[in-house]
């Protein structure tokens, strides 16, 4: 995990869950503060939120894909997603690999073009 930063995201312990907050501070007792709250958060009440890890859809994928925009990160262009192969899809009549799909395209929305681990 970075350091942490003012403005990051932490997640503070209520109860059993685990809620959002923004961090303010760190102490050197390992306990904490975050913004719009007085509580001062002790060490095993905050954690900092875990790095989601996005990797590659592969073929078991297709039916989430199919017909799908998608737009290149290179020249912004909207395609459509319209054959799956075992190896990645054809776009524009050109094959682009499952790792190519997750490093030169976003959905439109600006998400990767890939899934959580």
């Amino acid at each position: 995990m970075n350091e942490l930063k003012w403005g990051d995201k932490i997640q503070v312990r209520d109860g059993e869950l685990w809620v959002e907050r923004v961090f303010l501070h760190k102490y050197e007792d390992g306990s904490c503060v975050s913004i719009f709250s007085t509580v001062k958060w002790q060490k095993d009440q905050w954690r900092q939120i875990p790095e989601k890890k996005i990797i590659p859809f592969d073929f078991s994928d297709a039916p989430l894909l199919i017909g799908r925009p998608v737009k290149s990160m290179s020249t912004n262009n909207i395609y459509t997603i319209n054959t799956i192969t075992e190896d990645g899809t054809i776009i524009d009549r050109s094959r682009h690999s499952w790792d190519n799909l997750l490093n030169h395209f976003t959905f439109l929305d600006g998400s990767p073009c890939g899934k959580e681990d």
